[in-house]
């Protein structure tokens, strides 16, 4: 599916000796003359970009883009500070979970501002759209970060996501500095520079497949920021601003996920007042790939439309 709409969204000088920085999105509106319900803005998991919400060719069943948008919502899909064709700091290390979540509030704010204007092309001037927060994996928790500090979502849908982090690849000081106040946050770049030697965007080694899955999702394929990666694979890496979430939220997760116990994720957001789980059946940590991932979209849409429309 084409985006109606590539845009760079400035952010501003929000690290120091960068100068001005931008975020990249594809904005994907609904077919002319339907209602539009709202605004999804969608953030990608580590080592993939915006074009991991637009899967595959049009129809295959992999576009979470084509799937919304059919549905009438604007899908507006964002590249991280520092990955695909956002802006790319020189010193990669101070994009932390906090720093991401910042800029890409700051490029929400512009957009949410063209479209009132009438400034995106293709898109019909819009304003006061309800939003839903869209994050898969370390994603969904730079989500999670944002929406905390800005409480703007009227609804939130989750893809891959918990808190239980990956204790089993931690190294001795990774493990020593979960047991500090802050779960050792402020350490979290200089444990990253060594985790990832030194390299602030790591490439991340994929096996070779000529499976459709694996070739739509090497379209979408991008180094990964370092210090988001490894809040990511911290245990307990945002629980406290899960569970202060009160929003309706769906979470989608394999049963081959590496989230831990599916269905004891929903214990996780004691404040959400409306928790829709969907556990597919064999997939992984990539739910739009899925045999089963058209069904999902539908209920996904279905779920969306159920919290905004009256």
């Amino acid at each position: 599916m084409q985006p109606a709409a590539t845009l760079r969204l400035p952010v501003g000088a929000i690290l120091a000796g960068e100068g001005e920085l931008f975020i990249a999105a594809d904005v994907f509106s609904p077919p002319a003359g339907e209602r539009t319900h709202g605004l999804m803005f969608c953030l990608p998991g580590g080592g993939v970009t915006k074009h991991f919400f637009n899967l595959g060719d049009p129809g295959a069943g992999m576009s979470f883009a084509e799937a919304m948008t059919a549905r009438g919502f604007l899908v507006a899909a964002f590249d991280h500070l520092g990955v695909g064709e956002s802006s790319r700091p020189a010193d990669g290390f101070a994009i932390t979970s906090a720093v991401a979540a910042k800029a890409n509030g700051l490029a929400l704010d512009v957009l949410t501002s063209l479209l009132a204007k009438g400034g995106v092309p293709g898109v019909a001037p819009v304003e006061g759209l309800p939003l839903i927060g869209v994050g898969h994996s370390m994603g969904a928790l730079i989500l999670t970060v944002q929406e905390i500090e800005r409480r703007e979502c009227k609804a939130l849908m989750l893809f891959g996501f918990g808190s239980c982090g990956l204790p089993q690849v931690l190294n001795e000081a990774e493990r020593e500095a979960l047991t500090l106040p802050d779960r050792g946050v402020e350490r979290y770049p200089e444990l990253a520079r060594v985790r990832f030697a030194g390299e602030a965007y790591a490439p991340i080694p994929r096996p070779e497949s000529t499976s459709p899955a694996s070739i739509a999702l090497a379209a979408a394929q991008d180094r990964v920021l370092a210090v988001p990666a490894l809040h990511s694979m911290m245990p307990g890496n945002v629980k406290e601003a899960m569970a202060s979430l009160n929003r309706p939220i769906f979470l989608a997760v394999g049963d081959a996920d590496i989230v831990g116990i599916p269905h004891d994720l929903p214990a996780e957001y004691p404040s959400c007042p409306d928790f829709t789980l969907i556990v597919m059946q064999k997939c992984g940590h990539h739910q739009f790939v899925a045999r089963s991932t058209p069904r999902m979209l539908q209920r996904a849409g279905d779920w969306a439309v159920s919290v905004l429309v009256e």
